[in-house]
């Protein structure tokens, strides 16, 4: 039987130097895991960490190749060079059941997220934190990476939420509080389908 309950995060490391990309997958019992090539020969790259409180940027492979956090449909949809994508084979045997890492299932974890950036002195949810709204959440650009272990600053956000407004009606506008300009909220599900594409509005 698959553990319904057990939790996993997914995390992928870009190319670096001659390195070969590689996906990682982190599960519930703090078990970091990575399944790579090392001169064109399996090998495993395996770390004890905490689940709840570990960043990307709290580890690099070989202290040079660091992590950036994906979702599990980025996670699974990844090529690797000369080799499959092992993420669905690795859940299962962890007794993980991958229809229990829909994007609803996040819906907890984003919520209770404490690190978000604040535009007033309290998060306000439901104004300009993430909502929940027709079985839906909803949640802004510069959140959304704040959540995935992403620098926001790194991004033109601006163009970015110009690109998912074109692109999607999936989205609710609300006004800052203490602000004096509107700001787009955008679907969980959107957010991370077009999470590929978030590299294309690097500054």
């Amino acid at each position: 039987m698959f553990d319904l309950k057990m939790k996993a995060r997914f995390f992928y490391a870009p190319a670096a130097y001659r390195t070969w990309p590689k996906l990682y997958v982190l599960t519930e019992d703090g078990t970091l895991y990575c399944e790579y090539l090392d001169y064109m020969q399996p090998a495993k790259d395996i770390k004890q960490v905490n689940f709840d409180n570990f960043k990307a940027e709290d580890y690099q492979f070989g202290g040079y190749q660091p992590l950036e956090e994906i979702s599990y449909e980025v996670a699974k949809a990844k090529s690797l060079k000369r080799q499959s994508n092992w993420i669905d084979r690795y859940l299962s045997s962890k007794k993980v059941n991958s229809n229990t890492l829909t994007p609803n299932n996040r819906f907890d974890d984003i919520l209770q997220y404490k690190r978000y950036y604040k535009a007033c002195e309290e998060m306000e949810y439901g104004i300009h934190g993430p909502e929940v709204k027709d079985g839906k959440l909803y949640i802004s650009i510069f959140h959304y990476l704040q959540f995935i272990g992403k620098n926001p600053k790194s991004y033109d956000t601006f163009s970015l939420g110009n690109y998912l407004t074109n692109a999607s009606s999936y989205y609710e506008t609300c006004q800052y509080a203490c602000q004096n300009f509107n700001i787009n909220k955008f679907d969980l599900d959107l957010l991370q389908k077009e999470e590929i594409n978030f590299n294309k509005f690097l500054n």
